[in-house]
């Protein structure tokens, strides 16, 4: 099956099964448009006419709910069997089922709801991303918290600061864990991170300073800002292999945590500096 439209509860699992039809199908490209943002007559010609000769090219198209009915009426006339190319339209809307209706009955394309059909998928998902065993405890706490929210993406991220946090334990911490879900990235820490990108170091020196005061741990402080710095899309390749360098110094313990955030921000906030000197004006 190369066409598929998709839609589920959790608007974040389309992410996996993206990864997932990556792994599986190899193309030389893969292209992401929102028909929220670009007409589908501006790329109808490229996308479907293209399929039929030269590499293989995935297309990710999200907000498929915005087609107009003469957009759908063209897609209905084509048979995605005959094209050599994968296409996953993505209904991304509280009411996707009243989309659904429109899109059957079309050759070659699988209409299909994205959800964990059980605890493993969950399991084996998470225990692949971050390289350590889940324990049942901890399986069955994220299993609650999943079923309350429906929102994969806080678990993904708390797992993944969880394993920062404790880069040499076996297994993913249940107390560390649920320390992570509830703070959901804390304002306060969001505002350190503000501080940072906008390269004011000495508010930024202010907020690492209250954050450790009212209690949070360096480690915690840590781990978050690494996970939002490697996954900001505004952060060049040169500043994402610095950042990627301070988190494995953390990881193999050759460095305190406490000048580790130093270090980070001074960076970000001090590179183009020639002298960095603590006599910052503010």
């Amino acid at each position: 099956m190369n066409a598929y439209l998709i839609y589920s509860q959790d608007p974040y699992l389309k992410e996996i099964f993206l990864e997932n039809q990556i792994v599986t199908h190899k193309p030389h490209n893969v292209l992401r448009y929102s028909f929220k943002k670009i007409k589908f007559k501006e790329i109808a010609e490229k996308i479907f006419n293209f399929s039929l000769f030269g590499h293989k090219n995935l297309y990710f198209l999200e907000d498929s709910q915005s087609l107009k009915e003469n957009d759908l009426q063209f897609i209905k006339k084509i048979d995605f069997r005959q094209l050599k190319d994968v296409y996953i339209f993505s209904i991304d809307t509280p009411t996707y089922w009243k989309e659904l209706s429109k899109w059957e009955g079309i050759s070659g394309l699988k209409i299909k709801e994205l959800k964990f059909l059980s605890p493993y998928d969950i399991k084996n998902y998470l225990e692949k991303l971050v390289s350590k065993r889940l324990s049942s405890q901890v399986l069955k706490f994220i299993m609650e918290i999943y079923g309350k929210e429906k929102n994969f993406k806080n678990i993904i991220e708390a797992v993944t600061k969880a394993n920062l946090y404790q880069p040499h334990a076996s297994e993913i911490s249940i107390d560390i864990l649920k320390e992570f879900i509830n703070q959901s990235q804390p304002p306060e820490i969001n505002l350190l991170y503000h501080r940072i990108r906008s390269k004011n170091l000495t508010l930024a020196l202010s907020s690492l300073q209250a954050l450790l005061q009212n209690g949070f741990k360096g480690e915690t402080i840590f781990s978050i800002l690494i996970y939002k710095l490697s996954r900001d899309s505004q952060v060049d390749d040169h500043d994402l292999k610095f950042v990627l360098e301070l988190e494995q110094r953390q990881k193999s313990q050759k460095g305190d945590v406490f000048f580790l955030l130093l270090e980070l921000l001074f960076y970000f906030c001090q590179r183009d500096v020639i002298n960095l000197g603590l006599g910052v004006e503010g």
